[in-house]
């Protein structure tokens, strides 16, 4: 599915919406947002990759336009799944579900456009910073972030808006790190210190 523009919506409350393709690992199953809104009005969830024992491959790609009032992100969650997120545009707002999923199973990709905060929320997944099509943003909008999974790439993150991204992790994050508003903590690794 391309979405160019306009508004879908889906707004089943209790309910999650799975982006994925079964029984052959060749197919895949896209959403790309070009341009226009995802609503998930009733802050329901986005699972990628999520259900079955079969092979589920899928991916997002949000190269312009909004994802808003989404709960919960799931990356890769079944055993033989493959999920992948691609950011280089646009903005994707999550709620206090977080971004949840299984490596290697699951992968998120960032180079340009935003993550975007709701309500406070908790990550744990592993993120590339690309530095494709520019930075990727993370505003935390006045809320707080926790991201405890590695950064890594050749890319940069800027934290942008009031409230503040917790880096917990005590590890060696290889991307570039940038804070324009609110708090950035690091947790940085002993040997790094």
């Amino acid at each position: 599915v391309t979405q160019n523009g306009g508004l879908f919506r889906f707004g089943v409350q209790g309910r999650s919406l799975n982006i994925g393709a079964s029984g052959s690992p060749a197919t895949v199953a896209r959403y790309w947002l070009n341009g226009g809104i995802m609503d998930f009005d009733d802050k329901s969830d986005l699972l990628l990759g999520y259900y079955g024992s079969g092979a589920y491959t899928s991916a997002l790609i949000v190269a312009g336009g909004i994802i808003t009032n989404l709960n919960k992100l799931h990356v890769g969650y079944a055993a033989n799944s493959k999920a992948d997120v691609t950011v280089t545009g646009g903005t994707i707002v999550i709620g206090s579900g977080g971004i949840v999923g299984k490596t290697p199973n699951g992968r998120i990709f960032l180079g340009g456009g935003t993550l975007a905060a709701s309500a406070n929320w908790t990550g744990a997944m592993p993120m590339t910073l690309t530095g494709n099509n520019g930075p990727a943003t993370l505003d935390t909008r006045g809320f707080t972030v926790t991201q405890s999974g590695l950064l890594s790439g050749p890319g940069t993150l800027i934290k942008t808006g009031a409230g503040a991204l917790n880096l917990p992790t005590p590890t060696t994050h290889t991307a570039a790190l940038s804070a324009q508003a609110g708090t950035l903590r690091v947790t940085v690794a002993a040997a790094n210190a």
